[in-house]
């Protein structure tokens, strides 16, 4: 998705304030629970396509944790702007 630098706040706004529903944790939970069942369990196999599976469910775990951290980051920097040019 790709929008403009000063519609990215109140998209990403918008996405918090769904998840931040009892709903939309409860879906948040399940899903990194399946995800990181689905990563940690190919771990018991010594073979190694089972440890290169387990290695991609992770790794895109954390390569989108650093997204979202990122992401973040820059929203709350750009709001500040705002604020001060307001």
């Amino acid at each position: 998705m790709q929008v403009e630098l000063e519609l990215a706040p109140p998209i990403l706004q918008s996405a918090v304030a769904q998840v931040q529903t009892p709903w939309g944790q409860g879906w948040a939970l399940v899903l990194a629970l399946t995800l990181l069942i689905v990563g940690i369990f190919p771990w018991r196999y010594q073979q190694l396509h089972w440890w290169a599976f387990s290695g991609a469910v992770l790794s895109t775990i954390f390569g989108r944790r650093l997204v979202l951290a990122s992401c973040c980051r820059r929203v709350n920097s750009i709001a500040s702007i705002n604020k001060k040019s307001i």
